[in-house]
């Protein structure tokens, strides 16, 4: 009885760690690099300011009304990078 209860819990301890592993991979995570990162005031984001990242990968997608938006609703600075 103590070898089925052990091998129970291994396989139920694999069985998570390979579902972390399967979420980790169907999140592309951990993510190195980003070219946001790139980004002029990128270092200062996360010390007075946050960062906003709108990836542009739908057909309908406007760059000048998403600019004008983010305009109108007084952006500090806006900048483009091209990944």
């Amino acid at each position: 009885m103590g070898k089925v209860a052990i091998i129970l819990i291994v396989i139920l301890v694999l069985a998570i760690a390979s579902g972390f592993v399967a979420f980790l991979a169907a999140g592309r995570l951990p993510l190195l690099y980003h070219p946001v990162f790139a980004a002029g005031d990128f270092a200062r984001a996360s010390q007075d300011r946050f960062f906003l990242s709108i990836e542009a990968h739908d057909a309908h997608f406007d760059r000048a009304a998403v600019r004008a938006i983010l305009e109108r609703h007084g952006a500090a600075a806006i900048d483009e990078v091209f990944a």
